[in-house]
């Protein structure tokens, strides 16, 4: 039997269309199904830890954001199957697998229970937390995630974005999600505070770079809704391509942003790529970190690893 979870409020109410599609499939092909709606994110969280506490077939429904609250809840990589079906705004993790849109083609492969990947999990650890007006807190110690982790002009984006909630669900719910962002940065381009920073990986001695937009530390391809700042990066080869954008002008920087979408970014000036499976990263100041474009707190140091545990997924 299969397992179906979903969040009614993910998507702008997407994911409740999606499950009438998924309901409608398991019934036509005669497979065993039970759905389980979360009241609200608490309850999101505890039904995760409940399914994923046992060997389950598991059909989630929903966004990167979704299924980053929903790795960062799971108990049992190892006893875990999962089904994707995506209907975010922006989907990067379904743009990195190649998952289509289309549901009934997903659930095809999907009902095989075959596992087709087994994708590695990034963990991002603080030195320190700071909230919006830089007083230092404690709110936890580490988060994993999937498609990439950032700190710097990415992140505040998504910091930004979430304070026109209002405004971020009514274009989802029309299909124009993205616009938030898009809208959020074209403000913040001009006002953003950008840092010093040093990068280490692996036992190399640090490199460090002045006026720093963001770096980017990529597992997989795609993040901030289609954006290929990692185009090589590989979800099983356990190393991080990561994206540094530094000292650019504010003119390069607008041109960078096009060639970034299509990963032609990478031999740009102003631009560093490289390569590591222990990431550190230090700032001189905080600034605003994002994992799958969830975000919590600010921080001057961090360090990213990779789990042991893999994300097995059936499409």
């Amino acid at each position: 039997m299969f397992e179906i979870l979903v969040n009614p409020s993910g998507a702008s109410g997407k994911t409740m269309q999606a499950l009438k599609e998924v309901e409608d499939y398991c019934k036509k092909k005669d497979v065993a199904y039970h759905i389980n709606i979360s009241k609200d994110e608490t309850h999101f969280k505890d039904l995760t830890q409940t399914l994923t506490n046992q060997e389950v077939d598991l059909i989630l429904i929903g966004g990167d954001g979704t299924l980053n609250v929903f790795i960062n809840h799971v108990k049992d990589f190892n006893r875990l199957h999962l089904g994707f079906i995506p209907c975010g705004s922006g989907n990067d993790f379904a743009k990195s697998l190649g998952i289509s849109k289309s549901i009934k083609n997903e659930l095809d492969k999907i009902i095989e229970r075959k596992v087709r990947r087994q994708l590695d999990i990034g963990i991002v650890s603080f030195d320190n937390q700071f909230d919006k007006n830089n007083q230092e807190v404690n709110l936890f110690q580490t988060k994993v995630f999937n498609n990439g982790c950032g700190i710097g002009f990415t992140a505040e984006i998504c910091e930004k974005a979430e304070s026109h909630l209002g405004l971020k669900k009514f274009l989802n719910k029309i299909g124009l999600g993205k616009l938030i962002y898009l809208t959020v940065a074209m403000r913040l381009v001009f006002t953003i505070e950008k840092a010093n920073m040093k990068v280490y990986t692996d036992d190399n001695e640090g490199i460090s770079f002045r006026d720093v937009w963001f770096i980017a530390c990529m597992n997989e391809p795609y993040e901030g809704g289609g954006f290929k700042f990692g185009p090589n990066a590989n979800a099983n080869d356990n190393e991080f391509e990561i994206c540094v954008a530094y000292s650019l002008p504010l003119s390069a920087f607008f041109r960078f942003f096009p060639l970034a979408y299509k990963g032609k970014h990478i031999e740009k000036d102003g631009v560093e790529i490289l390569h590591g499976k222990h990431v550190v990263i230090e700032s001189d100041k905080p600034m605003w970190v994002q994992y799958d474009g969830e975000f919590d707190c600010k921080t001057t140091r961090m360090q990213l690893d990779f789990i042991d545990d893999k994300l097995q997924i059936l499409n």
